[in-house]
């Protein structure tokens, strides 16, 4: 089935497919907080909700992975959306508070958590804390605890499906084998404060291939079992990951998602019927929720033309967006120009302000030859944007982020300047 309208506007197939309405949205924003800029779209943000939801099975909890965009607005409108947090670090569990979020509606995971981290997730009373290794737990359950019960998934590292192959266990730093986690429940009754509250596990990111996400959503219920059977535990909580794959990238493949509400449904279904006493089934998403409602604006300031190639050089770059992906933009994402023009078709490289050969966020690609002035806009660019990039390179800040909303546009993150490099570095005041 071909592509939707908006499908198609959303991969950034061509930037004419943009409505006039978004085309103005962009200029008026570039207008008022200039270049480099982030611009989301709330609405975006609002049908790839609604559409992940339809893919999985009617009785599932989603969470929204933070990382894929720590800004507070995103972060709240998600939440208010009905959707709960997943946390990796302190930084992220300090920035969903301030968002005014519930903090006992988010969970906190990933690995080398600090004690500090250990303690502030105590105090703030999360779901539930997802423990990585026996070594942490231990860290956990020496610490000290109020009346109430610290809740605990057990991280598992059991496998991954990819291709229709099973990866073996063990290689990873994520989580602990199933041979510990029987361990932990076996002596569960003995724990300072902890309660085993269920089991985590997510196979990995962008998963092109539903068969293997089903796969994987099915080992670890049959994981869930066995743990169960063998230790006389009843699990509250299963959180299945997530890894929903969203093409950001000319040459990403296009999953077709078609039977995976159904497929999963049936695993989901099958599992309920012999653990009714499990409440809560979840899975995760991030990047699925967040890239196609970001575009990243840079404005070109110059144009290069050599004998070999012709540098289109952007006051954005890696610093930025697209961070040192090692493809130095051999994989170029989506994008196309404002204006758009009649010029003719030329091969240029799209280049950052940075001092590095690195700073290519497009390779050798078509498009009708930019001119100082004009807008290069990335597609797909919602989820680790503006966090997973060296902005504090050659001093050079992080871009603005706004938020466009029922044809408001509102600034909700203010650009981090040269000033405020030198004022963090320097340690002392600016005249």
């Amino acid at each position: 089935m071909p592509p939707t309208p908006i499908q198609r506007r959303i991969l950034g197939v061509a930037l004419h497919e943009m409505s006039i309405d978004r085309q103005a949205a962009v200029l008026t924003a570039v207008s008022r907080y200039g270049t480099p800029l982030f611009i989301y779209f709330e609405e975006d943000f609002l049908k790839q909700r609604s559409m992940l939801l339809e893919l999985l099975p009617a009785a599932s909890k989603l969470i929204f992975s933070v990382k894929a965009n720590p800004n507070p607005d995103i972060i709240r409108f998600f939440y208010d959306s009905g959707m709960d947090l997943e946390l990796a670090s302190g930084g992220e569990l300090d920035v969903a508070i301030c968002a005014g979020c519930s903090s006992n509606r988010a969970i906190f995971v990933g690995p080398a958590k600090t004690d500090a981290e250990l303690k502030q997730a105590i105090n703030a009373g999360l779901q539930a804390i997802v423990v990585e290794s026996l070594g942490e737990f231990a860290r956990l359950n020496a610490l000290p605890k109020d009346k109430n019960k610290v809740r605990i998934l057990l991280r598992l590292d059991i496998g991954k499906f990819q291709h229709g192959t099973l990866r073996k266990a063990g290689d990873s730093p994520f989580g602990m084998s199933v041979w510990d986690a029987k361990s932990l429940l076996a002596e569960r009754t003995s724990f300072n404060g902890i309660v085993i509250d269920g089991i985590h596990s997510h196979s990995g990111t962008q998963q092109f291939v539903p068969t293997d996400l089903t796969a994987q959503v099915q080992l670890v219920l049959e994981t869930a079992s066995t743990l169960q059977r063998d230790t006389g535990a009843r699990f509250n909580f299963i959180d299945l990951g997530g890894g929903f794959a969203w093409p950001t990238r000319k040459g990403d493949p296009e999953p077709d998602w078609t039977g995976l509400a159904a497929s999963l449904s049936h695993s989901i279904e099958r599992y309920r019927a012999d653990h009714p006493w499990t409440k809560t089934i979840a899975f995760e998403s991030g990047r699925f929720l967040t890239a196609p409602g970001g575009i990243f604006v840079s404005e070109v300031q110059d144009v290069k033309a050599g004998e070999l190639s012709t540098f289109v050089l952007t006051d954005g770059g890696i610093s930025n967006f697209g961070f040192d992906d090692r493809y130095y933009g051999a994989r170029a994402p989506v994008l196309g120009l404002i204006p758009t023009n009649d010029r003719p078709l030329s091969t240029v490289t799209i280049c950052g302000p940075l001092c590095t050969p690195a700073d290519r966020q497009a390779a050798k690609i078509s498009l009708p030859m930019p001119q100082r002035g004009d807008l290069v806009c990335v597609f797909n660019a919602g989820a680790y944007g503006l966090t997973q990039n060296p902005g504090l390179f050659l001093g050079r800040g992080y871009a603005a982020e706004v938020m466009v909303a029922d044809g408001q546009i509102r600034n909700i993150r203010h650009r981090f300047t040269a000033a405020d490099f030198t004022r963090a570095t320097c340690f002392v005041p600016l005249k």
